[in-house]
This record gives C-alpha cells, structure tokens and sequence, in this order.
C-alpha cells in the first residue's frame, strides 16, 4: 500500500490446499537460494530498494 496510489482490484485469486501451498513455499524458497548464490543475498533490513512503480491499469 502506497500513500496517493489507489488500491487495485483484485482480478484473479490464487486458491491453494494446504498441501499444494508448502509445496510452492518450497518451490519459491529453492529458487531463492539459487538467486542468492548467483548474485548475491537479498538484504531485508526495512528499507526498500528500488523504486516501487505503481500498476497501471
């Protein structure tokens, strides 16, 4: 959320059994560990890097 942007609508949902949604948790944690080891670890400090672009509809 970011202040003077509106919020989106929601246009699609993602609707996962518990077992399916550890399988993604698992999925998206490998592919993170290969981004790392490749360019370097991710820092979550509570600052944002980057900028943040609104969507556009």
């Amino acid at each position: 959320i970011m202040p003077g942007v509106k919020k989106a609508p929601i246009k699609s949902r993602i609707i996962l059994t518990p077992e399916h949604a550890k399988r993604l948790l698992f999925a998206l944690q490998d592919n993170m560990a290969k981004y790392e080891a490749q360019y370097g670890k991710i820092n979550l400090n509570g600052k944002q890097g980057g900028t943040a672009t609104p969507f556009a509809n």
